[in-house]
């Protein structure tokens, strides 16, 4: 690996088998990660296994090895687990979903030579087929516990990664309109991306899902009922370009899949492709260019929410929710200094208008203007809510902390209580 400094890395956690990148500055482009335990393949199990004797973890095909030989513990149903609340028990040891991710990805981050994430990566994305509020909340906590930041850090449906690996992508592209076609063992899944102007700014929407089971019993038959489903899903809007992905294609069984994908278009196999694109999409928003552009796709929060504050002295807006932000997304930390009022002030911007909500900092010790500094943490536990705590951290030894903290949650997808005239 090129990188030893602000690494960023994108990572797909998948239901059976995951896989990891990192970015390369000095090519430009991601470039695949491979675990160090020997089975080969960008491509791991997701499995994780713990040694009780010497109380370590075990991921990919190392899990199977140690769980087979050694006498460890193989977690099953890993992603289901991560998924919930439910603690497990090993042996006489008992992990939170938080452990258990957190021991996962530690693991295969140290299999590629990272040791110390907090010191060495500079962002982590983790793309995952479909995002629920308990995996967010876990991942968020297995953050936390490798020691990155809240702004280190990002977490991304396939479709937003897949929009992420177009953007880097876009050189090779011959339109904003690409077909996804993911290949299992008995299903494939179509899904895909069109692009359209909208008052000037290019917008990428979602094409619906679409799967289709593959008949197993004769090869010849489900080639040519997966050719006849592709050309039916393709020809229903104008896909230049088709992006294969999944352990399950083999173009010497689908040959006449093959031919009906490439009639007209531009097709790409790209096995790495969800981790790449999660880091491509990293890398745009922190390093690149970027455009106008953006992906109005699932998941979206329905509103902006600003802040009033003093910045350099004058009045001022910290963005919390910028327009177009997902739910999952939406996690930070800043540091404000209070301008001797008595409520903290957020403005609501939905598409039918604009409202006002107040968080009151009753029992804040009273102390001269802008000698107090406020500690705000905000977060989205889901797309219609916003949850928000202010700290007291006082003003170093002058006026020391009361400890006090105030919360209030923002339910983003109905009007405020108070509304601007």
């Amino acid at each position: 690996m090129n990188e030893v400094r602000n690494i960023i890395i994108g990572f797909m956690l998948g239901e059976e088998w995951s896989d990891y990148c990192y970015f390369d500055r000095r090519t430009g482009e991601p470039v695949s990660l491979f675990l160090s335990d020997g089975a080969g393949g960008a491509h791991f199990p997701t499995r994780l296994a713990f040694l009780p004797v010497k109380e370590k973890w075990y991921t990919g095909s190392a899990a199977s090895f140690y769980a087979e030989s050694e006498g460890g513990l193989l977690i099953k149903n890993l992603f289901s687990v991560v998924n919930g609340h439910e603690e497990v028990t090993l042996g006489s040891f008992t992990f939170s979903p938080e452990d258990i991710l957190t021991a996962f990805l530690r693991e295969a981050l140290r299999a590629a030579g990272i040791v110390d994430p907090g010191k060495s990566i500079g962002c982590l994305a983790v793309a995952v087929d479909t995002l629920t509020p308990a995996l967010v909340h876990n991942l968020r906590a297995a953050f936390a516990a490798l020691g990155l930041r809240p702004d280190s850090c990002r977490i991304m449906n396939r479709m937003a990664a897949f929009y992420g690996f177009l953007k880097g992508e876009r050189r090779m592209m011959r339109s904003g309109n690409c077909a996804l076609l993911s290949f299992s063992e008995n299903e494939v899944i179509f899904e895909g991306l069109t692009e359209e102007s909208e008052g000037g700014v290019m917008v990428s929407r979602a094409v619906p899902r679409r799967v289709y089971e593959i008949p197993v019993q004769d090869a010849k038959l489900y080639d040519v009922t997966t050719a006849s489903f592709i050309g039916q899903c393709l020809d229903a809007s104008p896909f230049m370009n088709v992006l294969i992905t999944g352990k399950g294609y083999d173009k010497e069984i689908f040959r006449k899949t093959t031919a009906e994908i490439c009639r007209g278009r531009k097709a790409y196999l790209e096995s790495e492709l969800f981790s790449k694109g999660a880091a491509w999409a990293t890398f745009i928003r922190t390093e690149g260019t970027g455009d106008d552009s953006y992906f109005a796709g699932p998941d979206v929060v329905p509103a902006e929410v600003t802040m009033d504050v003093l910045k350099q002295g004058r009045p001022a807006v910290l963005s919390l929710i910028p327009r177009g932000s997902r739910w999952y997304e939406i996690e930070g930390r800043e540091r404000i200094l209070l301008d001797g009022r008595e409520t903290l002030l957020f403005t609501i911007t939905r598409p039918g208008g604009r409202d006002r909500a107040e968080l009151p900092l009753e029992g804040l010790p009273k102390r001269p203007d802008k000698a107090t500094f406020l500690m705000l943490e905000y977060k989205c536990p889901d797309e219609d809510t916003l949850l928000i705590t202010a700290r007291d951290l006082g003003f170093g030894g002058f006026y020391p902390s009361g400890g006090l903290s105030f919360s209030m949650k923002l339910d983003l997808g109905a009007a405020a209580p108070s509304k601007e005239e």
